[in-house]
């Protein structure tokens, strides 16, 4: 009786799920939600975008 509910079927194998369409998230959400779910930043830094501007200043 177990086993039966894992028994596959045709109309099983060709299951797939639809997802719906999503926006691509901004660089800083992404940041964001690195943060907050790893602790650290993954893909790059806050500042990262910032870099030229520091470079120039000398700093």
């Amino acid at each position: 009786m177990f086993f039966d509910a894992l028994s596959s079927n045709e109309e099983d194998d060709n299951f797939k799920p639809t997802l719906p369409e999503m926006h691509e998230w901004t660089l800083n959400e992404k940041l964001k939600k690195e943060k907050l779910v790893l602790g650290f930043y993954w893909s790059g830094h806050p500042l990262n975008q910032y870099k030229a501007l520091l470079l120039s200043w000398k700093i």
